[in-house]
């Protein structure tokens, strides 16, 4: 039951990650940060080749395949048939694609700028309540598997050279913009994605804390 619970709870963060790509498309000037530890990133998860297949990702294309590549994964990790990003060495590379909408039947490009950098925490201190989360960040930008019903005020003091531009909340099966001191009360399968700054480097990260279990 643990196992279905997991596979549902990534099937809803790739439906969310699904939708943000499809809705838009993306200017390569904005940059994402990449932490060197992160192998890959799932960019696209689907249950069978059909549904792949109505998707008609193509043209891929990478400024720089030395620090990393775009392609469809070998050996997927959730689904039947995903697509990567393949994280390889600390540098700057954009990366370019076009997929169809198969609902629209709208072909949209998509262009993102990837910075991969070198990790450490940009917390001074992160907590819910009494509850300090800093440590969870030390080696991840995840703090999943929080406990149902973990509650008391989002505190959030970052390092110099970060600044906090947006703070999501995932509850109830809806995404809503909160303040960063707003009152939280985790239920199941609900998560906050927390939108950083580089301030010297000039690329985003995104970290997130909630009671989805990703591994």
């Amino acid at each position: 039951m643990k196992r279905v619970i997991r596979r549902l709870s990534v099937f809803l963060f790739m439906v969310i990650c699904t939708t943000m790509l499809m809705g838009f498309t993306a200017s390569a000037k904005q940059k994402y940060g990449i932490p060197t530890f992160v192998k890959y990133r799932v960019m696209y998860g689907f249950p069978n080749k059909t549904e792949m297949e109505k998707y008609k990702i193509r043209d891929i294309k990478t400024s720089n395949s030395k620090v990393l590549t775009f392609s469809k994964a070998s050996k997927p990790k959730w689904f039947k048939y995903e697509y990567w990003l393949n994280v390889k060495k600390p540098g700057t590379a954009t990366v370019s694609w076009k997929a169809t909408d198969p609902q629209t039947k709208k072909t949209s490009k998509f262009s993102y700028t990837y910075v991969v950098f070198k990790y450490s925490n940009p917390f001074k201190s992160i907590k819910i309540g009494k509850t300090n989360l800093t440590k969870r960040f030390k080696k991840s930008q995840d703090a999943d598997g929080l406990k149902v019903g973990l509650s008391g005020k989002l505190s959030i003091k970052l390092k110099s050279g970060w600044k906090l531009t947006k703070v999501q909340y995932l509850t109830d099966g809806k995404v809503k913009t909160i303040s960063k001191n707003s009152n939280i009360k985790f239920g199941e399968n609900e998560q906050i994605w927390l939108t950083l700054k580089n301030t010297k480097k000039k690329f985003t990260i995104t970290m997130t804390l909630g009671t989805v279990k990703f591994a």
